[in-house]
């Protein structure tokens, strides 16, 4: 896991898939739609959610770089709080 760390760093991947998911996210007006962009990326969105259907965790898969990061060390504007913002309502996992 160190190395993954290590890996990410080294390799800008973080500001890769970064790059890629902020493109993604221009103009999605849902969450379903912004899987769909995720994925055309290669990048996989998962959501965990408390029973209240709040947003409690956002990972990000990339599959091309194989690599998993969390939104919230991607940035602010891809953490939990702001994808609670940005999609108020429950969506079904997809």
């Amino acid at each position: 896991m160190e190395q993954s760390g290590k890996k990410i760093t080294k390799d800008s991947i973080r500001e890769h898939t970064r790059h890629r998911i902020t493109e993604a996210f221009l103009d999605a007006p849902t969450e379903t739609t912004q899987r769909e962009r995720l994925r055309a990326y290669h990048i996989d969105l998962f959501i965990l959610r408390n029973d209240t259907g709040r947003i409690t965790g956002v990972t990000f898969i990339d599959h091309d770089n194989r690599c998993v990061l969390n939104g919230y060390r991607l940035g602010k504007e891809y953490s939990a709080n702001a994808l609670n913002e940005r999609y108020p309502e429950k969506q079904e996992a997809g």
